[in-house]
């Protein structure tokens, strides 16, 4: 199979993936800072109650977008390294749908990077809260 082929391809079969990504991405983003951004309470019960409700957060918010981005990244590495290995790379004179190809796997790459580092200061500030066994 032509490499023209196998990208439209991938197209068809991963449009609505890409889709859904970016409008996880797009609706959980503000959530996860606002989670970031919340102050760390004082009291026991307000930091268990606290740290309970960012797990839960953390489980609906980042887990799905980080999981989708991950598993985008991965299908669409075959396909990503049997262009860049094949096809020339020009300035003016290239060919649009393998560079296009590259470009969504950029930005597909980008949104991993950015909810890898969401997802590891949410993680963060739910260890940080620490509370005593007393209560």
């Amino acid at each position: 199979m032509e490499i023209k082929e196998s990208i439209l391809e991938a197209f068809q079969a991963t449009s609505l993936i890409l889709v859904f990504l970016s409008m996880l991405f797009t609706i959980n983003y503000p959530k996860i800072i606002n989670d970031l951004n919340l102050e760390i309470r004082n009291g026991e019960r307000a930091k268990k109650k606290q740290k309970d409700k960012l797990i839960k957060k953390f489980l609906i918010h980042c887990v799905p977008t980080f999981l989708l981005s991950l598993s985008s990244l991965y299908l669409f590495s075959p396909l990503t390294l049997k262009i860049i290995k094949n096809i020339e790379f020009k300035l003016w004179n290239f060919s649009f749908l393998p560079m296009s190809f590259l470009f969504i796997v950029i930005w597909v790459c980008f949104i991993f990077i950015w909810i890898t580092i969401l997802t590891y200061k949410v993680l963060n500030k739910i260890i940080s809260i620490r509370i005593s066994d007393s209560d």
